[in-house]
């Protein structure tokens, strides 16, 4: 043990009662230890051991060989680990599966680079193969093609463009979904669907039912389900599946969802709307400002019905036992099935 060379004082009051003793002998240079002196080390490691008892400078003190219960005068500061691997293995755990390092910034650059390369258009493999394709299927199209054509000048042969029904009421508004089509040959119905806003399947739009609608919605009815929507379904149809048309000359993504008023607000606050439910009366009433509102709106992106379509054929009328056509209110029930 080191020997104490500084004069012996006596711990202060407060201190003595976290001291720890140890046994210690004072002996005499050249002498066999003598007599037992009692050293005391303080609660704080910095001020060091001090002496029970008056010690003389010229005296050594030395720590018995086995008699120490802990060693208390020498004391090694606490570092702290810089390394977090290493301060990860000291208190790992034994029977721990091995876990992974993640880098969270890493892991926000690949997104950031996905999501820009997202809508880059891929270029074409030059040595891109043509698919052979059976003169039967250009024959089964054309024939389809033909039908529809029967089928256009027999719905008007009689009435003409304008249509009358008493179940159907112009100037309200009328929710289009179209079920079924995902290619159709007649380029005439195609055009229809294009301007109704319902170019892809799956896809539903809010219109106003006027006479020139309600003529196109007979040209193109085996191919859209049609009706009445209520509150409730509008609504939803909003908040779920709402929708922007990019600005022209707006980079980024093609649509962006409804999220805020703030959204609203921008997109239509000279029109007076400064809100979504200023956004769903508008719709409900079909307003002054119906059409700019649906211009600046997407189509709803839908997905089939939760249970399926029933055994009746999607391209028969619903008058005749099949699901296209109009419904009236009853396309309210068959849109809970698609929300």
């Amino acid at each position: 043990m080191q020997g104490l060379s500084r004069e012996a004082r006596s711990p202060p009051v407060d201190d003595v009662r976290r001291q720890h003793r140890v046994r210690a002998a004072q002996v005499q240079p050249g002498q066999v230890p003598q007599k037992a002196a009692h050293v005391c080390q303080i609660g704080k490691p910095r001020l060091g051991p001090f002496a029970m008892e008056p010690i003389a400078a010229d005296e050594m003190v030395v720590e018995y060989m086995g008699q120490t219960e802990r060693p208390l005068f020498f004391f090694t500061p606490l570092i702290r680990n810089t390394n977090p691997r290493a301060a990860m293995e000291k208190y790992a755990v034994p029977n721990k599966l091995p876990a992974e390092e993640i880098s969270i910034l890493a892991q926000r650059k690949a997104r950031i680079k996905r999501d820009a390369n997202q809508w880059v258009r891929k270029p074409l493999p030059a040595n891109r193969k043509t698919k052979f394709c059976k003169p039967e299927l250009f024959i089964a199209d054309f024939r389809k093609a033909e039908r529809d054509e029967k089928r256009i000048k027999r719905n008007f042969l009689k009435t003409g463009l304008e249509l009358r029904n008493a179940e159907i009421e112009h100037g309200r508004l009328v929710l289009v979904f179209r079920h079924r089509g995902k290619y159709i040959a007649n380029k005439e119905v195609m055009h229809i669907l294009t301007k109704l806003g319902l170019p892809y399947k799956r896809r539903a739009v809010f219109l106003k039912l006027t006479e020139q609608v309600h003529a196109m919605l007979k040209m193109v009815e085996p191919w859209v389900i049609w009706g009445y929507p209520t509150i409730g379904t509008v609504r939803e149809l909003v908040y779920k599946y709402g929708l922007f048309k990019p600005e022209q000359g707006e980079k980024g993504p093609k649509k962006v969802p409804i999220t805020s008023n703030k959204q609203v607000e921008d997109k239509f606050g000279h029109l007076g709307i400064i809100c979504v439910e200023d956004l769903l009366h508008e719709l409900l009433t079909v307003g002054p400002n119906f059409i700019k509102v649906t211009k600046i709106l997407h189509t709803f992106e839908l997905r089939s019905p939760v249970d399926g379509w029933k055994t009746a054929r999607k391209g028969k009328l619903r008058s005749i036992g099949g699901e296209a056509g109009f419904r009236g209110d009853d396309i309210n029930e068959f849109f809970k099935r698609l929300l």
